[in-house]
């Protein structure tokens, strides 16, 4: 599992393989549908809700070790394909496709 840094999460964080990602999925649009359902029959805010994302929180952490507080964030940010190739040194993911240097490491990135 490589990393990315995130200005959000405030550090190098983890992110999600295409199979972890699926998995978190599944739990992330379950907790939506709660949401959903919850605000229509209460009336909450979405603050309110927000509450009910507890389990893809506590399943990003399960998946990856690290404890996130936006599962919106994590499902949109934290996957790893979005950031194209790793670090051959490192792992970490270069984020761009511009990025020539590694930002954890320094190490260039290949030619192909």
């Amino acid at each position: 599992m490589g990393k990315i840094f995130c200005k959000i999460c405030g550090g190098r964080v983890p992110v999600l393989t295409k199979e972890e990602f699926s998995e978190y999925r599944i739990v992330y649009m379950d907790c939506v549908r709660s949401i959903k359902k919850y605000r229509v029959e209460t009336g909450a805010s979405v603050q309110e809700a927000a509450k009910l994302y507890a389990p893809a929180l506590d399943k990003f952490e399960e998946l990856t070790g690290f404890r996130g507080d936006d599962a919106f964030h994590l499902y949109r940010k934290h996957y790893a394909p979005t950031y194209g190739e790793p670090c051959h040194k490192c792992g970490d993911y270069f984020q761009t496709r511009i990025r020539q240097v590694c930002r954890n490491c320094g190490e260039p990135r290949l030619r192909n």
